[in-house]
């Protein structure tokens, strides 16, 4: 991110280090949540949430910032309100909807009273019909958007990946922190009539396998040079890659309600795509295997949907200045 970033300038951008919340916790050999760990790490997170905030409070009084935007912590929000500060949530969940289905309403009610301090709330495409309705003064629905592709550097990736055109590009973007060993051990690497484009981090031999490099700064441009993306169902991976209009294959998680909104969504849309769970996915041995039901990408005005986004913000923040 400070690396992308670098041509704003250190005057205009300030990186800050913080802990904010934990999000979840993985257990890396079935793919789901470690609920018992989960437990016991959100109710010390939760205690010390006052302390955080109160943290959160002597930085912000210090920069004096005109608004505050959460992607999507409750402590900067639950903060900036306390100190009059305008607050801006924007995301496709909050982690009090995240938790709503895994944990009582008695132990998440802390968490609650701060998103309900939020006086904006941007809602991306893939809002769950249950997420509560955050935003005091107003809300925007937001379609899928991402970070902008280029594409005459997405010509270059795939001439350069597959200059013959013969193989079909497949991005594997399954990042969720499953062991090396369940990635080596997967049969589809052996599908010679693939390219599999990996992120760098994993450690995959192959002939027809790729890895990211470490110091490419925008995989959007892979995502879009890609025929095929395989993922978890993760917001800014989707929306990648219903911006550059391609098909998804996705991994089932069961107990991530953000995953089925985003799925939700993508029926609705009646999007090419299709979900897998991660066992199965193991055991496939040739792209043919995966069956992605047909649908119609989206025409998605992606330079439109931004800048509505941008305008909205900075209604908000002339309205607050005034």
């Amino acid at each position: 991110m400070r690396e992308s970033l670098l041509e704003y300038g250190n005057e205009r951008i300030i990186f800050r280090n913080c802990v904010l919340e934990f999000g979840y916790i993985v257990n890396t050999v079935t793919f789901e949540l470690d609920l018992e760990t989960m437990n016991h790490t959100l109710r010390t997170t939760l205690d010390e949430l006052p302390l955080q905030v109160s943290e959160e409070m002597r930085y912000l009084s210090s920069v004096r910032p005109a608004a505050v935007m959460s992607d999507i912590s409750a402590i900067p929000i639950a903060a900036a309100h306390e100190l009059g500060i305008p607050t801006i949530g924007l995301s496709n969940f909050t982690w009090y909807s995240a938790y709503a289905e895994l944990f009582s309403n008695e132990m998440l009610q802390p968490l609650y009273d701060a998103y309900e301090k939020m006086d904006y709330f941007i809602q991306y495409e893939g809002v769950g019909v249950n997420e509560p309705n955050w935003g005091r003064f107003g809300q925007l629905r937001a379609n899928f958007f991402s970070r902008k592709p280029n594409w005459a550097e997405v010509d270059r990736l795939r001439a350069e990946l597959d200059p013959t055109s013969y193989k079909t590009i497949i991005l594997f973007a399954v990042g969720l922190g499953v062991t090396i060993t369940d990635f080596k051990d997967m049969m589809i690497w052996n599908d010679s009539s693939c390219l599999f484009v990996v992120s760098s981090n994993m450690n995959i031999e192959g002939s027809n396998v790729i890895r990211i490099p470490n110091t490419y700064l925008e995989t959007q441009n892979y995502v879009a040079a890609s025929d095929l993306v395989i993922s978890k169902p993760g917001w800014g991976t989707v929306s990648e890659a219903v911006v550059a209009s391609k098909p998804l294959v996705l991994v089932d998680r069961k107990q991530f309600s953000e995953d089925y909104n985003t799925v939700d969504a993508l029926y609705r849309r009646e999007y090419p795509f299709c979900r897998i769970d991660w066992f199965s996915l193991k055991g496939i041995s040739r792209l043919n295997d995966i069956q992605v039901n047909p649908g119609t990408t989206m025409q998605l005005d992606n330079e439109m949907n931004l800048s509505g986004i941008s305008a909205y913000i900075e209604k908000i923040i002339k309205e607050w200045v005034e």
